[in-house]
C-alpha cells in the first residue's frame, strides 16, 4: 500500500484514476463493504447519475475516510525565502 504524508498525497493519488482503477486501487484499504460497487455499478447502469459525479463524489468520500484514518492534514508549503523571513537585520 501507498504511504500518504499528507492530504494532497490522497488527491494527487486518486485524480488520476478511472473507475476501474478507482476500485481496485482503493480495494486494499477496504473503504467500502463488499457490496458497494455492485450498488454504484447499477447506479451507473440505470443512469441515475453520470461517470464523472460518481468518480468526484467516490474519490472525496476516500479521501475524507482515509485523511479521518491516517490524521493526515493538510500540506504546509513553506516560501523559498522563509530563511530570509526569520533573520534579523
Amino acid at each position: 500500500m501507498i504511504a500518504f504524508e499528507d492530504i494532497q498525497d490522497v488527491e494527487d493519488w486518486l485524480e488520476p484514476l478511472g473507475y476501474e482503477a478507482f476500485w481496485q486501487a482503493v480495494e486494499p484499504w477496504s473503504v467500502f463493504a463488499v457490496d458497494d460497487r455492485a450498488h454504484f455499478d447499477d447506479v451507473l447502469a440505470r443512469n441515475a447519475t453520470d461517470m464523472d459525479t460518481m468518480l468526484t463524489c467516490l474519490k472525496a468520500e476516500v479521501r475524507i475516510l482515509l485523511t479521518e484514518r491516517l490524521d493526515l492534514k493538510r500540506r504546509l508549503h513553506e516560501p523559498q525565502d522563509r530563511a530570509y523571513l526569520t533573520r534579523l537585520h
